[in-house]
């Protein structure tokens, strides 16, 4: 990222009753200060959403990628937030989260995304690019700001998004969904040093197929080290978000079909768009399919996938994935098209 600046801000949530912080970083071309209402640059800002066991600094790759293709400077900024059991979150709230696990539910990820809109984000254009279990956060944020037509986004990109019907949910897991919702309460999750978590990760998948930088970046902000109040007599590194609490995700609580829902009402007020990766393995294509039903509302302003990549795009294509956002930015998808 050393082409771009990168700020740090940080807001207070109290979703359940837990005051909690959320930590985000604003990227730009240069070391601008926050513009009032009244100066706005032109351009949009981006607001990018992480998925499950991940953090902020995971969508840095294709960040940087997007910002370099974009010549016209169609994008002015481009914010990522942490969730607050995830990244340099988790660590802020370390206190909080040990004192009442499974604490944190996607709403509060939801409420720190509203709050970094309304109290920090300027330009009038912005839009939301939320991944995989960060596509509910993406389209939950939307029921801060009611009714419909006053939610203060340009539009919605959801990649990999989990939002299936009950039935269709049931029907069409994977086998690798299901390997990957009973491993991951089973995971590694210390090492000796940062340096030996990346020679393990980079010999086993998913992690042996992520992009060079999306992985440095896993390793960096991803681990924090030991002790801490999960481990308090280990050394070593560790996983910021808890392995507990990336479990949690695969249980699929009603906060997916609450999405679904939702998504039928604001697909008819602002455009949403989708990105599928090419290889249908965490989801099935007919599960992924079923997501568009123009009879429910959910039209869809374009359908993108993406070549050679399964469900972590953002790790395995970034750049690609950054000349997808690009081009719906710019207002140039086709209806649907590969990349």
């Amino acid at each position: 990222m050393a082409s771009l600046s990168v700020e740090k801000f940080s807001v207070a949530t109290n979703t359940r009753g837990v005051p909690l912080i959320a930590v985000g970083k604003r990227y730009t071309r240069s070391s601008p200060t926050l513009q009032p209402a009244s100066s706005r640059p032109a351009g949009a800002a981006l607001l990018f959403v992480h998925g499950t066991g991940f953090h902020k600094e995971i969508w840095e790759p294709t960040i940087a990628a997007l910002f370099e293709a974009d010549e016209q400077h169609a994008v002015y900024e481009a914010w990522a937030v942490d969730c607050q059991n995830h990244g340099e979150s988790a660590v802020a709230n370390e206190k909080q989260l040990f004192e009442h696990p499974q604490l944190i539910d996607i709403w509060e990820y939801a409420n720190a995304l509203a709050t970094f809109r309304r109290d920090l984000i300027r330009q009038e254009k912005v839009i939301v690019v939320a991944h995989s279990a960060g596509a509910v956060a993406g389209v939950l944020v939307t029921m801060f700001f009611n009714p419909p037509n006053r939610i203060p986004f340009s539009s919605i990109v959801l990649v990999e998004p989990p939002l299936f019907t009950k039935d269709m949910y049931q029907l069409h897991k994977t086998p690798m969904y299901a390997a990957v919702a009973t491993m991951t309460p089973l995971r590694r999750d210390i090492w000796a040093s940062h340096k030996a978590a990346k020679d393990w990760l980079m010999k086993r998948p998913p992690w042996s197929s992520w992009s060079e930088d999306a992985l440095e970046s896993y390793v960096t902000y991803g681990l924090r080290k030991l002790p801490t109040a999960h481990y308090p007599d280990k050394q070593g590194v560790t996983l910021c978000c808890i392995k507990e609490d990336e479990a949690q995700a695969y249980a699929s609580g009603d906060e997916d079909f609450d999405a679904l829902w939702r998504l039928n009402q604001i697909c008819q007020k602002l455009p949403v768009h989708v990105i599928w990766a090419e290889v249908d393995d965490l989801f099935s294509k007919e599960l992924k399919d079923s997501i568009a039903d123009p009879s429910q509302g959910r039209d869809f302003a374009s359908i993108t996938r993406v070549a050679e990549s399964g469900h972590m795009v953002p790790q395995e294509r970034p750049k690609l994935l950054g000349k997808a956002v690009l081009a719906i930015v710019r207002g140039t998808p086709s209806r649907v098209h590969k990349l």
